[in-house]
């Protein structure tokens, strides 16, 4: 055994079963054989710490034993780590705080122990070597929150909701709230992150983009960063708030010279309702505007969100600027219905049919939309008395949203909507308890995607102007390689760009890599770019690689 590579003794303690928390973490039988296999020889307990370390989940409540477990004799642990998971511990709050939202002294206490945390774990990583590639993410997340809870407390809480001995909510007590994490430029230095993802997906808190771009300049060779946030619903001046927070961010912002890809997920609420997010008194959004010279050393963005054309030339149509993102490789988009303005790209015709079920059934239902005419601020950001109608504006614009999809998707499974002259009389009230809403109708295949690609439809005007916007900037995009524009319909639109030379998952796989510029574009979609968009499409290929590039129309856009 001493005399077998160590490559093969970490194989082989690769395949031993894993600790008993982590196999009932995964829902597997326990067993301890990994563990006490480390004792066999000091060569396989250097194999199992180099798994056991390989990836770490702690907490900044656990931050002195995992300093002390990586430091002095344990320092060439640090070698193993490749993935740090960190839970910034916020305060822990009782039972009868779940129904309520956070006010102002809440936000208070959590962002104090956000930046306590933030700065312990930043003193701790700043005195390792720098020649080490960790990957960081980052998450904010009190004890008491759902998201923390066991298998067992999540059974326990369900249970007694089912009893009506505790409350059952739609929401999270956060759900209006932002971590936000100060004196950031008080903090150290750290040399040895390359990755640092700030998780804000829903039902999870969120670091205020003020605090995520902040800290991730606190990271001197970070060279991807992923942040990504879940904008409130309902209540627009909390939502401009927010994105204008996020836009002045991305403007003082100087990210360190080896950042090479960024990642903006920007997620808007979408409601079959309508557009709610407008604000009674819309500014100008400078979003796409300030991102333009954010990026503009970046090899690499990722943005899903609403765009518009001045993302790619936010300048006048006959000025010239400097050259820009003369760095940028790889550009992908996945866009949202709307702009940041006030036009739309692409939607569905849910709306339509949701204003059709209004008018057939208002007199019935209780559809009518609840507008929040008085203008209320979200949960928790005004007095109590405001706290307690905008909950219960939200739970009579909930019960509006069911309501009115229950109709609308019950009518389309029933035959759709007639005209009045076809009408045979029959009951159309009945759907409510047809068996005919049957979910498993609307399983994905070929033969039903025509009719699925009907129900969208797009503004051909505001795409053209979007794409012309981005061909200008290819143009003059020295490194590029791949570019994917991809609508927010479920896949159902997208075109892939693919440089000269660079391989794409289309070309035949027989033939070399293809010497000429390619437009990948799906044969089945709602909406088929007209001749003029794709003269766009040539000539920009043209001009820039001295050649005609190749439109392929395929049957489906792979997902990435």
């Amino acid at each position: 055994m001493n005399r077998l590579p160590q490559e093969i003794i970490d194989h082989v303690a690769w395949w031993l079963p894993l600790p008993e928390e982590i196999h009932c973490r995964n829902g597997m039988p326990s067993s301890p054989i990994r563990p006490s296999i480390a004792s066999v020889s000091e060569r396989f307990r250097h194999a199992v710490e180099r798994l056991t370390f390989h990836e770490l989940h702690i907490k900044t409540s656990e931050l002195n034993k995992f300093d002390e477990i990586l430091s002095g004799a344990g320092s060439y642990r640090r070698r193993f780590l490749t993935r740090l998971n960190v839970v910034v511990v916020l305060p822990e709050y009782g039972d009868h705080k779940v129904p309520t939202y956070e006010f102002a002294v809440d936000r208070y206490a959590n962002n104090y122990a956000a930046t306590r945390g933030m700065h312990q774990l930043l003193y701790v990583l700043s005195g390792w070597e720098s020649d080490l590639r960790l990957e960081l993410t980052l998450e904010a997340q009190s004890p008491s929150d759902s998201g923390a809870l066991t298998s067992k407390q999540c059974y326990q809480r369900w249970k007694e909701i089912e009893q009506g001995t505790r409350h059952g909510l739609g929401h999270e007590r956060y759900e209006y709230s932002m971590t936000e994490i100060f004196d950031v430029d008080k903090m150290p230095f750290v040399p040895c992150v390359r990755t640092i993802h700030f998780h804000g997906q829903r039902q999870c808190r969120q670091f205020s983009p003020k605090a995520a771009l902040a800290l991730a300049t606190r990271f001197l060779q970070v060279q991807t960063v992923r942040t990504e946030w879940c904008e409130p619903f309902w209540f627009p001046d909390l939502l401009q708030a927010m994105r204008c927070q996020l836009t002045d961010s991305l403007n003082s912002t100087h990210f360190p010279p080896t950042l090479s890809e960024l990642v903006l997920q920007l997620y808007p609420p979408v409601r079959i309702s309508g557009n709610l997010t407008k604000s009674r008194n819309p500014q100008p959004n400078r979003l796409c505007r300030v991102l333009h010279q954010a990026v503009n050393h970046v090899a690499n963005l990722k943005l899903h969100g609403e765009v518009d054309p001045s993302l790619f030339w936010p300048y006048q149509p006959s000025e010239k600027p400097q050259p820009f993102w003369q760095s940028m490789k790889k550009l992908e988009i996945t866009m949202e219905q709307d702009s940041t303005s006030t036009e739309w790209y692409q939607r569905t015709n849910f709306n339509k049919w949701s204003q059709k079920i209004i008018a057939r059934y208002g007199n019935d239902y209780d559809i009518d939309f609840p507008v929040n005419h008085a203008g209320l601020p979200a949960p928790g950001h005004g007095s109590v008395s405001e706290a307690k109608r905008a909950h219960r504006y939200i739970n009579t614009v909930l019960q509006h949203e069911r309501t009115l999809y229950d109709l609308t998707y019950r009518t389309l499974v029933d035959g759709g909507f007639k005209d009045d002259d076809d009408d045979d009389g029959s009951d159309h009230d009945n759907f409510e308890n047809s068996n005919d809403a049957d979910e498993s109708k609307y399983e994905h295949d070929d033969s039903r995607e025509d009719e699925m690609l009907e129900f969208c439809e797009a503004n051909e005007p505001a795409m053209a102007r979007l794409l012309d916007a981005m061909m200008k900037a290819m143009l003059q995009m020295r490194c590029l390689e791949f570019v994917r524009l991809e609508g927010c319909l479920g896949g159902m639109w997208c075109f892939e760009f693919y440089a000269p030379g660079v391989p794409s998952k289309y070309d035949a796989k027989s033939e070399a890599t293809p010497s000429y510029a390619r437009f990948i574009l799906p044969k089945r979609h709602f909406w088929i770019p007209g001749e003029e968009i794709l003269n766009g499409f040539r000539n920009m290929a043209t001009e820039k690689y001295g050649q005609q590039p190749a439109i392929v129309w395929v049957t489906h856009i792979r997902r990435n």
